[in-house]
């Protein structure tokens, strides 16, 4: 009989180096109240951030430092933060690994509520742990546009996981806005709770977007994200 030639059925490109060299670049925005005796408590997890300078830097939506002030929060946030495990490594059990926390002041960070970006810096010193600064690795933007189909990922803290967890997905398509061209890619897997922040990332460790949303009704399935132009040219010069 005629042989009928077989589909290519293209793989999906392997993430497993460049997710495990973004846990260096990412970071939980929570809330935490400090104590005179030098304690913390952790009261609420509010978003993802991931670092763009060695100094801890980070950006992060503006609509996650919008919630920290919001009047009618159930919990009150009487301090921003993101933390960091003092020995650079996300151990699976949050109870083995010490944390150390970062403060910063939502009304210091740059924002810009119709891009949805914010970027902030850690108040002086609270990077320092035993007299070094905590290392972090800044991304890597990757400002060109991914063909839809491309596989991507993304990475952060949804859900209150005190451990970020990463899902892949692809490139659905993007969108535009009038007198801003592409504003914004859409991809092909739903996100959560939390994970707004996360950098959106090709097999290469490259970030080409961050997360902001998750699509809702007819929508649902689906994340979308500023892409990474708007946030590279935010950032200072």
């Amino acid at each position: 009989g005629v042989q009928l030639p077989q589909p290519v059925i293209k793989q999906p490109d392997s993430f497993v180096d460049a997710i495990a060299a973004i846990k260096h670049s990412i970071a939980p925005v929570v809330c935490v109240e400090t104590h005179p005796s030098g304690d913390w408590d952790l009261r609420s997890f509010e978003g993802t951030a991931f670092f763009v300078a060695t100094d801890g830097s980070f950006v992060t939506p503006n609509h996650v430092l919008d919630g920290l002030t919001i009047p009618n929060r159930q919990i009150p946030c009487p301090t921003p933060a993101i933390y960091l495990p003092e020995d650079g490594v996300w151990h699976v059990d949050r109870a083995s690994f010490r944390v150390h926390f970062a403060l910063f002041l939502s009304q210091a960070c740059k924002r810009d509520a119709h891009l949805d970006i914010a970027f902030c810096t850690p108040t002086a010193g609270s990077m320092i742990v035993a007299g070094a600064i905590l290392p972090v690795t800044p991304v890597i933007f990757e400002t060109s546009h991914p063909q839809d189909g491309s596989p991507v990922a993304f990475r952060g803290f949804p859900l209150s996981n005190a451990i970020p967890i990463s899902a892949v997905g692809f490139v659905a398509g993007y969108q535009t806005e009038k007198d801003l061209g592409t504003f914004s890619v859409i991809i092909d897997r739903s996100a959560w709770p939390g994970a707004s922040g996360s950098p959106i990332y090709l097999p290469n460790g490259h970030v080409i977007g961050m997360v902001l949303a998750r699509g809702t009704g007819d929508g649902t399935g689906l994340a979308y994200g500023r892409i990474a132009r708007f946030i590279s040219d935010f950032l200072p010069k």
